[in-house]
């Protein structure tokens, strides 16, 4: 299955500055490839396209980890407490 169909990708400042100069992408185009490439390699976000995941668009903040488990412990044992009440209606 290819997963990655589906990825975000974020967009490096590079493409958003050619703006509509793509006529001029396409004649620097051999001056420019070994620049992408070697952002590819270095990892370098600042020039490279990077793929973020198909569920970061679900990442609204930056918790702290035991925090996270807390409220996933709490909604776990609420499911589970009110569950059966709910198939034995």
């Amino acid at each position: 299955m290819l997963t990655h169909a589906y990825d975000l990708v974020l967009q490096p400042p590079f493409p958003a500055s050619v703006g509509d100069r793509d006529a001029e992408v396409v004649e620097l185009r051999k001056e420019l490839a070994p620049r992408v490439i070697a952002a590819v390699k270095q990892a370098d976000a600042s020039l490279a396209p990077t793929r973020a995941g198909i569920a970061s668009g679900l990442i609204h903040g930056i918790e702290p980890a035991g925090d996270i488990l807390r409220r996933m412990v709490s909604e776990a044992e609420q499911l589970l407490r009110g569950r059966p009440a709910q198939v034995l209606r």
